[in-house]
């Protein structure tokens, strides 16, 4: 046989080889490659489906094993082989700091660590105030008690909030210019204590005592509005506004006093025409009312920062009286004033270079409530 014929034969066995390895494995393959109906058929599959062998689970994973890192911490978090995923950023929640100092029943409501989270939002506000203590042996109330280290007075916090300022028609002794009206005070404020003391002004003013009757610890008077501010300025502080005196006079009452309405039980908590013997008398030596704040009724009148003006009835909100008022308020009643005089509504104004021998005052301090 020549050359090429051999070479001929050579290439169809060659292809007749490789034909017969394709129909064998074209015949013979997988038997998952069937189609969707023969998979589903029990008969083909060469078992009854209702007693099917459980499928068995593959002896070495496909891709990386993932297993839930966070069951036994709580997170959504999970880790892969090899690999460690980061957990899952919490859902922030805004904390109010000032949440127990914004009116209402949340101070009574908030936690004690909540409370002096609050605190030291005040002190950081009013750096030259000082925590004392939740509440103290004399009060009835746990509301924080602050040292201003200026005035050497104690300063007790009231919470911002609404209240019924002035008196209703029924009460008794009700005067024209008390019509009751709601008040919101938006920010929180400290209030002195006890009134300003003869030698709390001494000390301050460094100037002569101006007091009718002398004591150190007895109230500051013959005092004008104009020298109450004074003073108040010198250490940082202000006078109260006349919203925010009865809001801490009446301590969420919304009797005539702070303590009810009976008129009897004012000698318990108030040097005054049926106590006093025709003077003033040492500061915080009757009781005080519910947020621990002494001589709110008697001893001596109280400057506020507002000009007198009469109550028209509306609402308000952070009420200021007029700048250009003939008089400034004077609140709480004296050594000299009968019982209707010492109701938590009642009022006067009196010409701010006036000064008297029944009228002192108590500083404030207002602190806005930042979000």
């Amino acid at each position: 046989m020549s050359r090429p014929t051999s070479l001929t034969a050579l290439l169809v066995a060659v292809l007749g080889i490789a034909c017969g390895v394709a129909v064998f494995v074209v015949m013979n393959g997988d038997a998952t490659t069937s189609t969707g109906d023969e998979a589903n058929d029990p008969a083909k599959q060469g078992h009854d489906a209702d007693t099917a062998a459980p499928e068995e689970a593959p002896t070495s994973p496909v891709g990386p094993t993932v297993h839930d890192a966070g069951a036994a911490s709580g997170h959504t978090t999970h880790a892969i082989d090899g690999d460690v995923a980061r957990p899952a950023a919490p859902r922030r929640v805004r904390v109010d700091p000032w949440r127990p100092l914004r009116g209402g029943s949340a101070w009574q409501e908030a936690t004690l660590a909540e409370r002096r989270e609050a605190v030291k939002r005040v002190e950081y506000s009013a750096p030259k105030f000082e925590f004392v203590a939740f509440g103290g042996s004399k009060r009835s109330d746990d509301m924080a008690t602050f040292r201003h280290a200026a005035s050497a007075m104690e300063f007790v916090l009231v919470p911002a909030g609404s209240f019924v300022m002035g008196s209703p028609d029924s009460e008794t002794h009700h005067r024209a210019g008390e019509v009751a009206h709601e008040v919101t005070l938006t920010s929180a404020f400290l209030i002195a204590t006890t009134e300003v003391t003869q030698s709390q002004w001494v000390r301050v003013m460094g100037s002569t005592n101006p007091s009718r009757f002398r004591g150190g610890d007895l109230p500051v008077e013959r005092v004008s509005w104009l020298e109450a501010r004074a003073f108040c300025t010198t250490v940082g502080l202000s006078l109260p506004s006349e919203a925010q005196w009865e809001r801490a006079c009446r301590a969420e009452s919304t009797t005539a006093y702070a303590f009810g309405d009976r008129a009897a039980a004012l000698d318990e908590h108030a040097w005054y025409a049926g106590t006093s013997e025709k003077r003033s008398h040492p500061v915080g030596t009757k009781r005080p009312n519910a947020l621990g704040i002494f001589d709110m009724l008697g001893n001596v009148y109280e400057w506020c920062e507002d000009g007198h003006r009469r109550h028209d009835g509306k609402s308000a909100v952070d009420p200021v009286g007029p700048t250009n008022a003939f008089g400034r308020v004077i609140r709480g009643g004296s050594w000299m004033t009968g019982a209707d005089g010492l109701r938590s509504a009642a009022r006067k104004g009196y010409k701010p270079e006036s000064r008297m021998t029944n009228v002192g005052f108590r500083p404030a301090k207002t602190l806005p409530l930042d979000r």
